[in-house]
């Protein structure tokens, strides 16, 4: 029998574990830049928008991505109507939720002094400051990403039957977030082969139970897609593959894209070069043996998890002609946070004492939140009113709210355009009404199929946008529009 590959000893004291004085200052810091972001915007963000869209009908998929996210919204929902703010606490608290499984696990890799420096410094990645409030299929996976690390790492270096159980749940999970999760195929396959998992019996019979657990919980999602002319696989063509594709666009989409990535990670990089340099003592000797303990294979498993799958999205692009968007990488970050501090020798992260490192983190936060509330209406330095946050939603309602309702004779029960556009501005609406995506009911089950002839719709675009035939366009500035189709049928139906 094949002798297993060695593993990371764990410390006899667990010092990993997230503290509650630890918990309370993350929920803090949470809380703050969720406040931040609520009075330094005008309109809701267009994900969270398009979530409480969706949660009016629980389906096993939808035209552009798999159910979880909405599945998640729904019963709160239910208890709470569709609030703006709880897309807003359930993205902060699924992010945090995701960030506390990876210092988990990190700290258990590489110590709890390490561990505690990745964790300031993934807090000054701009996703997980500028975003908080976001509620989006990215979000639901990160904690899948952490969960699936954690249970590859314990099943592989610690021979845990119930790990790959639990691996085999965060993918299923994981692919009904966001079908981006089989990237996490890779890392799971290449940390199987290094610890030799084809000449072990139990991790060939853990991978094989991973494997079709997590197939038989997305099973239900595929059967969906199959039966619904693949809408999830024809936007993804549409929205990512180059209508012209050539290998020279590719390679600049994606080098725009790997400049994003680093753009958000200026903050834990500024913060990591910043304690570098400004080393002190040593840190005690327990907690140096720890650090000590990170060898080739911690390595490589932290490399496979938080580097390998933005390696895998930059050459699949560069393959299919593709386009990234930024936001794929949100999810692997954490790791890869981890995965950098490595390049410093563990001697050098030991001498970095925890007062330095809280107060380059503080000074981080500030610059990142005076960049938030001057890039806002609010501030002075607005750049980009394009800018989904600077939307002035609420003035909009007001002025297209009661002369639609004129026009339609009674209430607005739906409202037609693009979800970017028109998502928020329906939750802001009084009567809440239902969203026709693009007009079209194929995308938007929600909406029963009488209901837009019977109670009529209204119809908003933006210059460049074409109004349905015999709709009567009414200019409202900043390039925007709007119309109504009449009722056909009685107004008393539609009240």
């Amino acid at each position: 029998m094949t002798t297993p590959p060695a593993a990371v000893e764990l410390p006899a004291v667990q010092p990993g574990l997230v503290t509650p004085g630890r918990l309370a200052a993350l929920v803090i810091w949470g809380l703050a830049w969720l406040l931040l972001l609520h009075f330094t915007r005008q309109s809701p963000p267009g994900d969270n928008a398009e979530r409480l869209t969706w949660v009016r009908a629980l389906a096993w998929g939808y035209h552009k991505h798999p159910p979880l996210p909405t599945a998640m919204l729904w019963p709160l929902v239910q208890v709470f109507g569709l609030s703006l703010w709880l897309p807003d606490l359930l993205g902060a608290t699924t992010t945090l939720i995701a960030l506390v499984l990876t210092h988990q696990l990190v700290a258990r890799l590489c110590g709890s002094h390490r561990a505690a420096l990745a964790m300031l410094g993934t807090l000054c990645v701009g996703f997980y400051t500028h975003r908080l409030s976001f509620f989006n299929h990215d979000v639901v996976l990160m904690p899948c990403v952490a969960l699936a690390a954690t249970c590859c790492w314990r099943a592989l270096a610690h021979h845990s039957g119930r790990a790959w159980w639990g691996l085999g749940l965060a993918m299923g999970f994981g692919l009904l977030a966001k079908y981006q999760a089989v990237l996490m195929a890779v890392p799971v396959l290449v940390c199987w082969a290094h610890a030799r998992g084809l000449r072990d019996a139990q991790h060939r019979r853990g991978l094989l139970i991973a494997v079709l657990l997590a197939l038989v919980i997305v099973s239900p999602n595929l059967v969906w897609v199959a039966t619904h002319d693949f809408l999830p696989l024809r936007y993804v063509a549409g929205n990512s593959l180059m209508p012209t594709p050539s290998l020279v666009r590719s390679a600049n989409s994606v080098s725009n894209w790997a400049g994003g990535v680093l753009t958000q990670l200026v903050g834990p990089l500024l913060l990591g070069t910043g304690l570098c340099w400004r080393t002190g003592p040593s840190e005690p000797a327990t907690q140096r043996a720890v650090a000590l303990k990170v060898g080739a294979d911690v390595r490589l498993f932290l490399f496979a998890w938080g580097m390998l799958p933005l390696i895998l999205l930059a050459l699949l692009a560069l393959l299919l002609r593709a386009r990234l968007h930024l936001n794929w990488a949100m999810a692997y970050l954490p790791l890869t946070c981890a995965t950098l501090m490595l390049a410093v020798g563990a001697s050098r992260w030991e001498r970095v004492r925890m007062r330095d490192a809280l107060w380059g983190f503080a000074l981080i936060q500030l610059v990142l939140a005076a960049y938030m509330a001057a890039t806002s209406n609010a501030g002075t330095l607005v750049y980009d009113d394009k800018r989904l946050r600077n939307f002035a939603a609420g003035a909009v309602t007001a002025a297209v709210g009661p002369p639609a309702r004129a026009a339609l004779g009674g209430p607005i029960r739906v409202i037609a355009g693009r979800q970017r556009l028109v998502g928020g501005i329906a939750l802001m609406l009084d009567e809440q009404p239902l969203v026709l995506l693009d007009g079209r009911l194929d995308i938007s089950p929600w909406v029963p199929p009488d209901l837009p002839q019977a109670c009529g719709v209204l119809w908003m675009g933006r210059s460049g946008d074409d109004p349905p035939v015999g709709i009567q366009v009414h200019p409202i500035g900043n390039s925007l529009w709007w119309g109504v189709s009449p009722p056909a049928g009685p107004a008393s139906l539609c009240r």
